[in-house]
């Protein structure tokens, strides 16, 4: 896994790992086991970082319910 990355100023960074494990993801979401993959995104500043956790969660939300849907022949809505 990469080192923490040298910040500047306001920037902060982004980590992301599995929920249910807790196991350090790279940006291609698959886990962090080698030193050459690259685990952190760095943003100018915390606003920015948070829209992108957000945006990730959301995409990442919408994926466990097609997931969901495949795997079921049932119907159901989400609010």
């Amino acid at each position: 896994m990469e080192k923490f990355p040298q910040l500047k100023d306001r920037q902060v960074a982004l980590l992301r790992a599995d929920i249910n494990t807790g196991i350090v993801l790279d940006r291609n979401y698959i886990y962090a086991t080698t030193s050459d993959q690259e685990v952190y995104t760095v943003f100018d500043d915390i606003n920015s970082a948070i829209r992108s956790a957000k945006a990730i969660i959301a995409e990442k939300k919408r994926h466990r319910m097609w997931d969901l849907w495949k795997r079921s022949s049932r119907t159901f809505n989400i609010n």
